[in-house]
């Protein structure tokens, strides 16, 4: 060892997501995001002439689940969703980032032509001791990654 220390061998250390929906600029934390991949199957070719081989094949929709705790008074999704009611959902670019304990951005998701499919509340029980949760599931077409 020189003495000399680097934060880049370190695992990233998540504290939470801060999302951005769209043209609207609004801005929402979130402890929890499921769905951030991307998969592609494969597709054979050929038959029994021709030795077969394998291709990649198209990237589908995917769809992607976020969680956080409930705030009184923001509409922040539910704005989104009423927009587009009745008419369709309107599709929008969602980034996504990924901030440490100082609240920096470590990763940042870009998710193109994303939609909103459903927003979920959590199961209510007066008596119960238990935060409020809000979900929502998002679908897109297609997902970048950077680092920052």
């Amino acid at each position: 060892m020189t003495g000399k220390t680097s934060d880049s061998i370190w695992p990233v250390s998540s504290a939470y997501f801060l999302v951005t929906f769209g043209s609207s600029g609004a801005s929402a934390s979130f402890q929890e995001i499921k769905g951030l991949d991307a998969e592609s199957s494969p597709i054979a070719n050929g038959d029994n002439r021709i030795p077969r081989f394998k291709m990649p094949g198209l990237i589908p929709p995917a769809c992607l689940t976020l969680r956080r705790g409930t705030i009184r008074n923001d509409e922040t999704n539910l704005s989104w969703f009423k927009a587009g009611s009745g008419r369709g959902m309107e599709r929008e670019t969602v980034t996504i980032r990924l901030m440490d304990e100082q609240g920096k951005p470590t990763m940042t998701w870009t998710l193109r032509n994303a939609w909103l499919v459903k927003i979920l509340g959590t199961d209510k029980n007066g008596e119960a001791d238990e935060f409020v949760v809000d979900t929502l599931e998002l679908c897109y077409e297609g997902m970048t990654m950077t680092t920052d």
